[in-house]
């Protein structure tokens, strides 16, 4: 993707034969980055080739020093980017995506699919991919360039490569919902006879501490990716469904929290 050639045109005024066209030739060939120049005499342009980022200003400069005078002629160059992302939920996630490439300077078009994970950017400019990264990890989500098709690939290798992905996604999440069960049982078995009955088992100190330490394996270790996820997003403004999730879910530990401190007598007790 990277070693993409990329081209400029030139309109060039003073050239009045051979020697002169060579002139310039040899003056933008010397521009470092340059790949091949093609000068036209009779039209009076030059086609310049570059892959490394070559500015137009150099090129006319190089001309302007050889003595005669260029002007560079619109033809924004078009590229195409895929990214692969990771952590996208909702729609929301979807448009913050969008938003995030979109605001970059040199991208003209953007499309992001939550069922596939992916983005399709459309550039006018050479605009790297670790640009557009950076701009969708700032809002929380990570980005990789996606791998080019190669002439092996098949659609059924394609379909295998994402069936596979999803595959090792549904594997890790059911460990990680077997691990929250594991402590949220005792969780709901400790704290239903207390909603009910009233009953709190052996005193109200320890049980609030029992909520407490319980509930930090199934928040920290089976929700470690929504709560991170959350986190990012609010921090860089860009909220999410795991932002409301990372919200509601903090509020309660706190208030979980409170209640021990009530219970020590460092602090009053709010709720009943």
């Amino acid at each position: 993707m990277e070693n993409e050639s990329r081209e400029e045109l030139l309109q060039i005024e003073g050239m009045t034969c051979a020697g002169c066209a060579q002139a310039v030739e040899r003056a933008l060939s010397r521009v470092r980055g340059v790949d091949t120049v093609s000068v036209n005499l009779l039209s009076g342009k030059a086609l310049v080739k570059h892959i490394d980022p070559v500015s137009s200003e150099a090129l006319v400069v190089a001309v302007d020093e050889a003595g005669y005078k260029a002007t560079p002629i619109g033809r924004p160059h078009e590229r195409r980017i895929r990214l692969r992302i990771e952590g996208m939920m909702c729609a929301s996630c979807v448009h913050t995506v969008e938003k995030a490439l979109s605001s970059v300077p040199g991208v003209k078009e953007v499309v992001v699919n939550l069922a596939t994970e992916a983005a399709s950017i459309t550039t006018t400019s050479a605009l790297p991919a670790s640009t557009l990264q950076a701009a969708v990890e700032k809002v929380g989500y990570q980005a990789d360039v996606a791998r080019p098709l190669q002439k092996e690939d098949t659609p059924g290798r394609s379909l295998d490569d994402a069936t596979s992905r999803d595959v090792k996604r549904l594997r890790e999440a059911k460990n990680r919902m077997i691990i929250a069960w594991i402590f949220v049982v005792p969780i709901l078995g400790w704290m239903i006879p207390e909603m009910i009955f009233g009953i709190v088992w052996p005193n109200r100190l320890v049980f609030d501490i029992g909520m407490v330490l319980l509930a930090v394996p199934a928040l920290l270790v089976a929700g470690y990716p929504t709560l991170r996820a959350g986190v990012k997003s609010a921090w860089h403004l860009s909220p999410t469904m795991d932002t409301l999730i990372t919200l509601g879910t903090g509020v309660s530990y706190a208030s979980g929290l409170a209640a021990i401190a009530a219970d020590l007598g460092v602090a009053p007790r709010l709720l009943n």
